[in-house]
């Protein structure tokens, strides 16, 4: 393998709601899908737990 990544694959990711930067690790535990509605700066560890990262429609 010569290191490049697939085509399509994304290397950076963003929090949809304040646009920090988040791992992929981070989308998947918190995230819907590709996308993440809510990071540890935009949300509290409580709010996170709750699944609040996962659902667009919620306000801050």
């Amino acid at each position: 393998m010569d290191g490049r990544k697939a085509a399509g694959q994304r290397t950076n990711w963003e929090c949809e709601r304040c646009g920090a930067s988040v791992s992929p690790r981070f989308v998947r535990v918190f995230g819907k899908g590709r996308s993440v509605y809510g990071c540890i700066d935009c949300l509290s560890s409580k709010q996170l737990f709750d699944g609040e990262a996962s659902e667009p429609d919620r306000e801050v």
